[in-house]
C-alpha cells in the first residue's frame, strides 16, 4: 500500500539551495530593520549579558507588552536615566 501522499527527499543542492536562500532573506530582513533604526534615529547595539538577566527582560518584555528584547531594555535605560541620583552621578 503506498501513502496517499509522499514527499520526495531532497536531494544536496535543492537542501543548500534551500539553506542559501534563507541565509539571504534573514540577511537582507536584518539590512532592512537596520536601515529603519537609523531612519528613526536608532543604533544598533550588540551586547552579552547572563541568561538570567534575558529571562527577567523577556518577562519584563511580557509584561509591558514590547514587541521585542529591545524595546525592554531601552525602557530599563530610560527607567535608569531617570532617576536623579544617577543622573547626576553619571554627569548627565
Amino acid at each position: 500500500m503506498t501513502p496517499a501522499y509522499q514527499l520526495e527527499p531532497l536531494s544536496p543542492e535543492d537542501r543548500a539551495y534551500r539553506q542559501a536562500n534563507r541565509r539571504r532573506n534573514k540577511r537582507e530582513a536584518m539590512a532592512r530593520a537596520r536601515a529603519e533604526a537609523r531612519t528613526a534615529g536608532l543604533a544598533v547595539l550588540t551586547l552579552s549579558i547572563q541568561r538570567d538577566d534575558i529571562e527577567k527582560l523577556d518577562a519584563l518584555k511580557e509584561l509591558r507588552g514590547f514587541r521585542n528584547r529591545s524595546q525592554a531594555f531601552a525602557f530599563v535605560m530610560a527607567t535608569f536615566a531617570s532617576d536623579p541620583k544617577i543622573t547626576k552621578k553619571l554627569g548627565l
